[in-house]
């Protein structure tokens, strides 16, 4: 039989190896990679790119250009209470447009897409990339109203300017480790074809930035 000091110390290092693990998962969680390549182009200049697991443009291409990325100062952060503690916020605006193919969605379908939404586009730093946090919560729940009215983050006008061939405006709140050097945007969702040595899914094309702090 287990006597109650030991079960007490048994109980107390399962929590620790908990807490440790859990730590863990969010720091992995927090980094796409560990470290960032050399960009593929410069801020201001389009890249062409097929869509991973994107319907709506099956076998097609799109020009994706990086336009600009500005700084959230914090107090600004806080009067749109974003409510990220030690992040620092950025805005990264971006054009979108059909190059070859047509973006269209099954007729019963919502009328949106989600191929642009802010967890595919990623900032990088010294330290790696980070994904963008989902809007979902601040839609859900009212919050960040000015956020919205800046920078909005619905699908609907997207996926209407694709569809009619027009050029698509896409804004994304980006979040970096605060006080870390700025490197990069990218998109994570274009498409890695498949070769004989490499299998296909979805990679990260990137633009460099100066450090706008």
């Amino acid at each position: 039989m287990t006597s109650a000091p030991h079960a007490d110390r048994r109980k107390r290092t399962t929590i620790n190896r908990t807490l440790a693990a859990t730590a863990t998962a969010a720091a992995t969680a927090l980094l796409l990679v560990s470290c960032s390549s050399t960009p593929d182009a410069v801020l201001g200049e389009p890249l062409e790119t097929d869509l991973w697991s994107t319907p709506e443009l099956d076998g097609g291409t799109v020009s994706i250009t990086a336009e600009s990325l500005e700084p959230v100062s914090a107090g600004t952060a806080a009067a749109w209470n974003l409510g990220y503690p030690d992040q620092d916020a950025y805005l990264a605006r971006f054009t979108v447009e059909v190059v070859d193919g047509s973006f269209e969605q099954p007729e019963d379908d919502r009328d949106m897409t989600l191929a642009f939404e802010n967890k595919h586009w990623v900032i990088g730093t010294e330290a790696g990339q980070v994904r963008g946090p989902s809007r979902l919560t601040e839609s859900i729940s009212g919050r960040s109203k000015e956020l919205g009215k800046v920078c909005p983050s619905s699908g609907v006008p997207v996926k209407a300017a694709l569809a009619a061939g027009d050029v698509a405006e896409v804004c994304a709140l980006l979040l970096a480790p605060g006080g870390s050097t700025v490197t990069e945007v990218g998109y994570s969702n274009a498409k890695k074809d498949r070769t004989r040595r490499t299998m296909g899914g979805a990679m990260t094309i990137t633009w460099s930035v100066e450090d706008a702090k």
